[in-house]
């Protein structure tokens, strides 16, 4: 079977993959990775692997994390749509992650993130991400700007210089908008306002329940050519620029905060950790009803914490039962969620395991501390098995924890907390 066949055949199983059979695809990716990217092929070479002999995934060798910042990492040759690239400070190498397909990415995100939160058309998504929209190639960027494409809420949006936005667009929409009660305890139909001055009342209940994507005429109607926030907003239909990214990756913030196209949307705000720790100290917010979704990174802005101290905080300045997590690489093109117990839960193209801290090529015992190694089936035109440089443990039903950095690594950006003890 040519290259291409094979390709095309690796590619249909791989559309909607729901993890079975995960073992036997891992399997066929590895023989044609083994084939067809000279890097890997290389490195299995040196290492002695007959490839042909390798029958399960522990028999697999992984490739360093470090080979994406001194090699091109390929399968097959084709020119890249576009490259991802990791943070760090301008003394710093950079790792490169050539994109054959952005669209195939990016599907690979929805697909992941739908599996534990639903459809991202369903949420209205804050992006507050500085540092990854002030530079180019984030992968982090490209995922959250499709996220915001697909919501169906015209509020979603990126977040930079304009935070005091997002803050009021939190206050707007985070509050639950309860009915009060008669003396029997029962809704009260007639009587719906918040407060004297609250306009989502029964005086104007139709103005909560119908769907808006528009500001008002003083007649209730859509009002049309008039989406921007204020009159210096450039972000409005009028003008969708590109954002700190090559790929013209940009959010959509239109229509006025104080109407949704939802009763009660559910709303992710998904942000890097020391921008929320800012938040945090800055203003005064009750989050009980959003999903808080840290991505990890202090970007040397602030002391590195652990998980646990980072969340701790978190949940006690914004009122929230819990803070979720995110697990991405620029080397990856699938992602791992944790809903705030610590443990990662991977989407199905992606699975974890952990090998000796003393010895890269011997696996560890599950449950036990080792240096975490990932296969992403969706690196299939790079390398999907990718030795990393994270401790961690992994546990038999597939979830992983994530300790810290192995010492010798450099700090990254994408959820390397510092471990607890």
């Amino acid at each position: 079977m040519s290259y291409n066949e094979q390709r095309a055949s690796i590619h249909q199983k791989l559309q909607a993959f729901d993890g079975q059979g995960f073992e036997g695809l891992a399997l066929e990716i590895f023989r044609f990775q083994a084939a067809h990217n000279p890097l890997y092929g290389r490195y299995l070479s040196l290492l002695k692997v007959d490839v042909q002999a390798v029958a399960s995934l522990a028999q697999i060798p992984y490739l360093p994390i470090q080979f994406f910042k001194n090699y091109t990492v390929k399968t097959g040759e084709w020119q890249e749509e576009a490259i991802f690239t990791s943070s760090g400070t301008t003394s710093e190498t950079t790792s490169r992650h050539y994109v054959r397909d952005l669209d195939f990415y990016k599907r690979n995100t929805v697909h992941g993130f739908q599996q534990f939160y639903g459809n991202p058309a369903d949420w209205l998504v804050l992006a507050l991400l500085p540092s990854y929209l002030e530079r180019t190639g984030s992968s982090l960027v490209v995922m959250a700007e499709h996220f915001i494409q697909l919501s169906k809420h015209p509020q979603s949006g990126f977040f930079l210089n304009n935070v005091e936005e997002l803050v009021g667009l939190l206050k707007q929409v985070a509050q639950p908008l309860s009915l009060p009660l008669t003396p029997k305890g029962e809704p009260n139909p007639g009587n719906t306002k918040l407060n004297p001055t609250d306009n989502r009342g029964s005086d104007n209940l139709e103005s909560v329940t119908r769907p808006l994507t528009q500001p008002l005429t003083p007649k209730g109607e859509p009002k049309l050519g008039n989406t921007k926030l204020n009159p210096t907003d450039n972000r409005g239909s009028d003008n969708l620029e590109s954002v700190g990214s090559p790929l013209g990756i940009r959010g959509r913030i239109t229509g006025n905060p104080s109407t949704l196209q939802s009763f009660n949307p559910s709303i992710l705000l998904l942000s890097v950790s020391f921008a929320l720790l800012d938040l945090a100290e800055r203003h005064s917010l009750d989050l009980q009803q959003v999903t808080i979704m840290e991505t990890g990174g202090m970007k040397g802005r602030r002391r590195e914490l652990t998980r646990s101290e980072l969340h701790e905080a978190l949940k006690t300045a914004f009122n929230a039962p819990a803070i979720h997590s995110e697990y991405g690489m620029t080397e990856l093109f699938s992602q791992a969620y944790s809903k705030g117990d610590g443990l990662f839960y991977p989407a199905p193209t992606l699975r974890a395991s952990t090998r000796e801290i003393t010895d890269p090529l011997t696996p560890q015992q599950p449950g036990k501390t080792g240096i975490l190694n990932l296969i992403d089936l969706a690196n299939l035109d790079s390398c999907s098995f990718i030795a990393t440089d994270d401790l961690g443990r992994v546990f038999p039903d597939g979830s992983f924890e994530v300790l810290g950095r192995a010492d010798s690594s450099d700090v990254r950006g994408c959820n390397l907390m510092v471990a607890d003890g």
